[in-house]
């Protein structure tokens, strides 16, 4: 890695970087760079990052940069580049995030876009002098959470495609001449994001909320009209959260059948039923029921609520906590800044005479512990599956890490603690021990005043009361990859002396040769394919990357991601 970000720096990129073969990232961001972007950087084959943003640099993107298909993270926002985005993306690139905003770039956007099947985190476009149509093929970037195309000069109706970006958290198209209706799937932002469809005044809005589109005879007053309408709705959502906070206060839950509270919802969920009260759950779970109970931990029981809202049936989990613990404010305060499709959803939360409740969207493939360990017939898991499951936890991992808006650190990554679909997507929970960094701090560490997390998955340092930092979370990842491909426990009963999965692979490793390494894995991965094969031993490797005694020496989530991605078949 080269690392020269935040230097005043000045003049040209010194086309010689391009001589570092094996460079892996490359960062000169918030400098005063000049000149053009020298193509030859595209003979760096191993570049994963560059991130050139936020500096003077002129001329037109070079498609020997665009096409680069190692590349995860390209940063080029924040200078005057010109010209046409290159019309180069292809199926074949791995890039997760893609930052072209604030340039004066032109004409259309590029329908090769569509092509970028991996991209996940976010894909700015905004600030630059873009036209014609939004295109369609964007509807294909289904793992997408961020979409900026604001201040532009886009037209058109917004493709119906779009409504396939199943995964947004995001959306700014602000600024533009955009017309016709918002897709129905981007209804819920109106509430959460209302600024991000300002200015187009053409734009017919309808949700839950309000409806507002332009009529054809109304050539003036709109722009204040749709103000109007976004204050009041703004002012009448602060008095309801208001009342509903007054309300809090007094009242004190005794009996389900005797009162009936509303849980304290964030409108970021607005899509929710909104009957979802206490009385309700309480009705679900038969007043939290033994039979519903679906799982039992440090701090609090999860139990299964599921709701008939009269078109159909919902299910949540439903976690009670003791209020004397702290792990229940310190779950909502984290899961209330967290949007990342590999996290789980905090769908509201309530309170009542000693215990706090948190609901979560139900997962109804269980935890991963329960798929590795516990269910008869045993459950397959080709090398797909596997692979899906660690990028899936990665991404999650990386997201909290790099890129939430406050680091946060898990500190009990376990595999009980990842929660599958039906698909077996996983979703990293139970944010109780989460810690949120402050990055105000010089000292963005701390020492823990007892050793947390879950014996066999706690890193050395955490045991030592040495302070902690992300790394932690990276050692306890390595752990759950190795169960994943042993298909053993943490701490499994076949372990001599009692040792945990790490000290027993370690020691294993030195006893094998190359070709019997596969007899440490779960048996099932010695059928298959010879290229996945040898991708499970790279993941191995991996694993053990993860779990070196010293977190200096670990890898950031980051670049695990970036690794992962690499082993895609």
């Amino acid at each position: 890695m080269l690392d020269l970000s935040n230097n005043s720096l000045s003049g040209p990129i010194p086309p010689d970087l391009a001589k570092l073969s094996n460079l892996e990232e490359l960062r000169l961001s918030s400098n005063m760079l000049t000149g053009t972007i020298p193509y030859h950087l595209a003979n760096c084959t191993k570049l994963l990052v560059l991130d050139i943003s936020q500096n003077l640099l002129s001329g037109s993107i070079p498609e020997e940069i665009v096409r680069m298909e190692m590349l995860r993270y390209l940063f080029l926002s924040g200078n005057k580049l010109t010209g046409l985005i290159p019309d180069s993306f292809t199926a074949s690139q791995n890039l997760l995030e893609l930052q072209l905003g604030n340039n004066m770039l032109e004409e259309a956007i590029p329908y090769s876009l569509g092509n970028l099947q991996y991209i996940s985190l976010a894909l700015n476009l905004s600030r630059n002098r873009l036209t014609s149509e939004i295109p369609a093929s964007l509807g294909n970037l289904d793992k997408l959470q961020s979409l900026d195309l604001s201040f532009n000069f886009l037209s058109g109706f917004i493709p119906s495609e779009l409504n396939n970006m199943a995964s947004l958290s995001f959306v700014n198209v602000s600024s533009n001449h955009l017309s016709g209706v918002l897709p129905a799937s981007w209804a819920k932002f109106v509430a959460t994001l209302p600024n991000s469809f300002l200015q187009n005044p053409a734009l017919c809005i309808k949700s839950d909320v309000f409806t507002f589109c332009k009529q054809e005879k109304d050539h003036k007053g709109n722009k204040t009209k749709f103000l109007i309408i976004f204050t009041v709705i703004l002012v009448l959502l602060l008095l309801v959260a208001g009342l509903c906070a007054a309300s809090y206060h007094r009242m004190r839950f005794h009996h389900w059948s005797e009162s009936s509270v509303a849980l304290n919802r964030h409108v970021d969920f607005v899509d929710l039923p909104k009957d979802l009260t206490y009385e309700c759950i309480m009705h679900a779970t038969e007043e939290l029921s033994e039979k519903y109970l679906i799982g039992k931990g440090k701090y609090g029981t999860v139990y299964k609520a599921q709701i008939d809202n009269g078109l159909g049936k919902l299910c949540y989990a439903v976690k009670k906590i003791d209020l004397s613990e702290p792990s229940f404010s310190q779950e909502r305060k984290v899961l209330a800044i967290l949007r990342h499709r590999n996290l789980v959803r905090m769908a509201g939360y309530g309170i009542t005479d000693g215990f706090g409740m948190i609901i979560y969207e139900y997962m109804q493939g269980g935890t991963l512990f329960e798929v590795l360990h516990q269910r008869k017939p045993r459950v397959p898991l080709n090398w797909e599956l596997r692979h899906r499951i660690a990028l899936g936890i990665a991404q999650g991992l990386s997201y909290l890490h790099h890129d939430c808006v406050s680091q946060v650190i898990h500190r009990d990554i376990k595999s009980s603690n990842i929660l599958m679909d039906s698909e077996l997507e996983p979703k990293i929970g139970d944010f109780g021990m989460a810690k949120i960094v402050d990055n105000s701090s010089s000292d963005t560490s701390w020492t823990p005043s007892s050793i947390v997390g879950t014996l066999g998955y706690i890193a050395p340092e955490n045991g030592n009361s040495i302070k902690l930092t992300e790394k932690s979370d990276v050692y306890s990842y390595g752990v759950v990859i190795l169960e994943l491909l042993c298909r053993r426990m943490s701490v499994d009963p076949s372990f001599e002396d009692g040792v945990d999965i790490v000290t027993w692979v370690n020691a294993n490793l030195k006893k094998v040769e190359q070709f019997n390494i596969l007899q440490l894995l779960d048996k099932e991965i010695s059928y298959w394919m010879e290229i996945e094969r040898s991708n499970a031993l790279k993941l191995l490797e991996l694993a053990m990357s993860c779990t070196q005694r010293s977190s200096s020496a670990r890898p950031s989530m980051r670049k695990v991601v970036a690794n992962l991605v690499k082993l895609r078949c």
